[in-house]
């Protein structure tokens, strides 16, 4: 699964494409984006359209942004084995 493959709660558009194009060896844009929005309005990716991550079983008037970050269900992170990217200060 191209979301597991990515290994973060958050990540863009790109991050999936990368991760699409190795499991499925298609780089068809039309394609990356339907499973993206299957994803999405399954709840398993949400976005944060203001200030918190929303999904599609909370908030049904919500559209997919390709240009935005999405984010993983966390009710998925363990199954996934999904880290949240955190930043190292020094």
């Amino acid at each position: 699964m191209s979301v597991q493959g990515i290994g973060t709660l958050k990540f863009e558009f790109d991050d999936f494409t990368v991760q699409y194009e190795k499991v499925t060896n298609s780089s068809d844009e039309s394609k990356i984006k339907s499973c993206l929005d299957f994803l999405f309005q399954n709840s398993i990716i949400g976005q944060k359209p203001k200030a918190n991550w929303e999904f599609v079983c909370i908030n049904p008037y919500m559209v997919i942004n390709y240009s935005k970050p999405f984010y993983v269900n966390n009710g998925l992170k363990s199954r996934l084995n999904i880290v949240e990217k955190r930043i190292v200060k020094h």
